[in-house]
């Protein structure tokens, strides 16, 4: 339960974000709530109600990076991450209707 809550509240990370991190973070969560639970039912709840926490508190910097970088954000990542985020990034631009961010990755992805 204490994992799929947490897999969960990954969805309120910017889209960006999510494309290139949520598969990574859910892994590492799964691996060290695993490893927190051979400890004791109250420690590996400590240990994801811990994480839980940091989560939304990473999920509000996120936010508030995104915000203040606008299109630029996440821009720096470099080799195959940054490929896989243009698309995702495309994909999702063209799913809302926002042709003008779609064209702006379709120019980056050009330039690769």
């Amino acid at each position: 339960m204490l994992q799929r809550l947490y897999i969960s509240l990954i969805q309120f990370f910017p889209f960006e974000y999510q494309a290139l991190f949520a598969t990574e973070i859910a892994e590492v969560f799964a691996g060290r709530l695993a490893t927190a639970r051979k400890q004791g039912r109250m420690a590996g709840a400590a240990f994801a109600v811990r994480e839980i926490l940091a989560l939304l508190a990473s999920v509000r910097e996120e936010r508030r990076i995104q915000q203040a970088q606008g299109v630029a954000y996440l821009s720096h990542v470099q080799g195959p991450k940054r490929l896989q985020w243009l698309i995702r990034n495309m994909e999702h631009a063209i799913a809302h209707h926002d042709f003008v961010r779609a064209r702006q990755c379709a120019v980056q992805l050009d330039s690769l």
